[in-house]
């Protein structure tokens, strides 16, 4: 359980880090001069995460395989990180920030008994395998779990958190060249403006 709980702790710092610098696992924007969608384009992070994804994908890499059909309510930034036998994809939602984890792993991980043991870690949403992921053994489980939020204490109990809930309960987990709103929005990134850094 301890084991467990390190390994979700070090996850969840990974990509909350991620997330407040850059998304995608790719750290902060590089002052280097490289090409990112313009600052003046609505949800700007969004897309460039979007693009991160993609490029990671396109080379062979994990994240982001499987996703819901619909686009999550209130998404803002997205990300992905790998920690031991584990693929997880954090989505920000909202205002608040909501931080959303889908844990992929080829095994149960014990991820919502480690939660329910220690509240205070997250909250877990759901736990089970993954219909569409027969043929890839890394991605045949999934976790999803609200996150800590920032540096509150616990996950609130509030009309946002349990709409978020809600939505990841009941999600139809797809991949994700079945899911029209992440093409989109990858269309959308590949289309936008772009700058250069540096």
């Amino acid at each position: 359980m301890a084991n467990i709980r390190k390994t979700l702790a070090a996850v969840v710092a990974a990509i909350a880090v991620v997330a407040g610098a850059g998304g995608c696992g790719t750290g902060s924007r590089p002052d280097d001069g490289s090409v990112v969608v313009d600052p003046s384009v609505q949800d700007h992070d969004l897309l460039d995460d979007v693009l991160a994804i993609d490029a990671k994908r396109e080379t062979g890499g994990s994240g982001f395989s499987y996703v819901p059909r619909t686009r999550p309510d209130g998404l803002h930034r997205l990300t992905t990180n790998t920690a031991e036998s584990r693929i997880v994809d954090g989505y920000q939602l909202g205002a608040e920030r909501v931080q959303v984890m889908a844990e992929f792993a080829a095994q149960p991980t014990g991820t919502c008994a480690s939660m329910k043991a220690d509240p205070g870690s997250g909250v877990c949403v759901w736990a089970g395998p993954v219909k569409a992921a027969a043929n890839d053994p890394k991605l045949r489980n999934l976790t999803v779990y609200v996150s800590q939020v920032g540096v509150q204490p616990t996950i609130p109990d509030d009309a946002v958190t349990r709409r978020v809930r809600t939505f990841w309960a009941t999600a139809d987990m797809v991949p994700v060249a079945a899911a029209s709103w992440f093409t989109e929005l990858v269309a959308r990134a590949k289309a936008a403006p772009k700058v250069k850094l540096g």
